[in-house]
Parts: C-alpha cells; structure tokens; sequence
C-alpha cells in the first residue's frame, strides 16, 4: 500500500530507461560488429564505441555527434590509402554491412536522445535564464521537463528498433542505386555519387519544404494572415513611419512648450 510519505524512484531505476539504454549499448554493439567485419582498425573501433559508451553513462548531448564524426574519421583513415583505386574500394563495399552500420547508427542515436528526454531534459535548457523558485520559494525548481516515464508505452522502443532498420536498408539501397550510375565526363566515380546525392537531398528539401510553405498558407487563419500583411506593411514601409512618428513627437513637444511659455 503506497503511502504519501514515500517518495518517487529515481530516473535510473525506471525502466524506460533502462530499456533505453540497452537499446543505445545494442546499437553500439551492432557497429562494433560491422566494423570488425570490415576490418577496420581494432582501436579506433574500440575508441569510438568508448565515447558512445561514455556519452551514454554521463548523458552527453553531443554523444551521438562524436560517435557519427568518429565513424567519418574511421572511414576515411581507412581510405584514404586505397583512394586512387576507386574499383577496388568499390569492391570492398558489402551492402548489408552498411545497412547494419547505418541501423546501428541511427539506433543509437535515437535512442540515446530517447534516453536524455527521461532523465534530464527534452529540450537544451537555457544557460542565460535563472531556474524559477520551487512552490516554497526556499530551493530552485528543476531547470529542464523530463519526458513522464510512464509515457514510453511497450511497443515504443520495438518499433523504433524495426524503423532504424527499414531506414538503414533503405539508406544502403539508395547508395548503391546511385553507384549504378555512370559518372559523365570522366568524372571519379566518388565525387559522381556525392554529387547525386547532394542534388537528390536538395531536390527533396526543397519540394518538401515548398509544399509545407504551401500547406501553412492553405490552412492558415484570417488573423495569421492579416499578422503577415502587417509585418510586410512595415518592412516596406518602415523608414516612412518612422520619419512620420518623429515628425509627431517633434510637434507633439512643440506644442507642449507652447502650452508652458503662455
């Protein structure tokens, strides 16, 4: 029987995060084990899971980010002496390697921010702000909202799992579309394949973007609409009213000394 008195468990013994953090360690073990397979060096290996393991213990924010740039190093220590030779890395690409690498990867990262959200805080909390007095007005109230752990729902981290996968192959399927095609002019096949995925991110992006400019008109109120009118009235119009409103603030204490003289 729960008694008012008692007080709640602690972040790390809740079991949403405990699941999550078993998620973040599976996914570092999956890169581990893609590496090895694509016999990489055993001690950048080793380094690079090390700082995903060190971010995940202290709650880095910017532990996914170290992981991905230490997996960009690895990759191009690993070529650069081979890097004249396109065929024969080429060759050494293994399409469900890279889907593992890229599952893990996103795993991980997904994960880990999962992992932040229940014990520190969803959102980066602001240095500049003074954390608000608590209801006593004796200690200072938590800075950042952590996510309920009761929210995570059974079938949150599965699927999250199952979509780091289908993303993974997804991802790998693309790249090796593009390495079917042909680079025109003598091109290197490397900087062919990076320009082509360049223009298709762009291409998206910018459909995308457009056509969710597009949808924000469509729906938006009269009011969000007479708001813009508004603010495009005064950037065009801005210098004008402000030489207006000096002119009558000028007459304004024009007259009120006026008033004092007579």
């Amino acid at each position: 029987m729960k008694t008012n008195d008692e007080t709640p468990a602690p972040a790390d013994s809740q079991s949403g995060v405990r699941a999550c953090t078993i998620l973040c360690l599976t996914g570092l073990m999956g890169m581990v084990l893609a590496l090895l397979e694509n016999d990489r060096d055993l001690l950048w290996i080793l380094f690079v899971a090390g700082v995903g393991a060190v971010g995940v213990v202290a709650r880095w924010r910017v532990g996914p980010v170290l992981v991905l740039l230490g997996l960009a190093l690895l990759e191009v220590v690993n070529r650069t002496p081979h890097w004249g030779r396109m065929r024969y890395l080429l060759s050494q690409e293994s399409l469900f390697l890279d889907a593992v690498l890229a599952a893990s990867m996103l795993t991980y990262a997904a994960g880990h921010y999962r992992l932040l959200s229940l014990t520190h805080s969803g959102f980066p909390v602001d240095a500049r702000r003074r954390p608000p007095p608590a209801g006593g007005g004796k200690a200072p109230a938590p800075r950042g909202q952590r996510r309920s752990a009761d929210l995570p729902g059974p079938w949150e981290l599965p699927t999250l799992a199952i979509a780091a996968c289908v993303w993974g192959v997804g991802v790998s399927l693309l790249w090796v579309a593009l390495s079917a095609v042909d680079p025109p002019l003598s091109m290197s096949h490397g900087l062919w394949r990076g320009l082509l995925l360049i223009l298709l991110i762009g291409l998206t992006a910018s459909v995308l973007g457009g056509a969710a400019v597009y949808l924000n008109w469509v729906t938006a109120r009269p009011e969000e609409h007479l708001l813009y009118l508004h603010d495009a009235a005064w950037r065009e119009t801005r210098r004008e009213q402000n030489r207006i409103n000096r002119f009558l603030a000028w007459a304004r204490l024009r007259r009120q000394r006026r008033k004092e003289q007579s």
